[in-house]
């Protein structure tokens, strides 16, 4: 079994269900490289962005 913590980090994904891009891009900010994977919300996707 692998105890790697480093690996497991890279298994994680963040969902990002969000309705304000700036939230989720500032989440993504915080984590950095300690997630290796997102899922964009449909409330994401569907937001009209504030920042275009």
């Amino acid at each position: 079994m692998n105890t790697d913590l480093s690996s497991a980090d890279r298994r994680v994904i963040v969902a990002l269900d969000f309705d304000d891009r700036r939230a989720a891009e500032a989440l993504v900010e915080r984590l950095g490289d300690a997630c290796g994977s997102y899922k964009i919300g449909l409330e994401l996707l569907t937001a009209r962005s504030s920042s275009t």
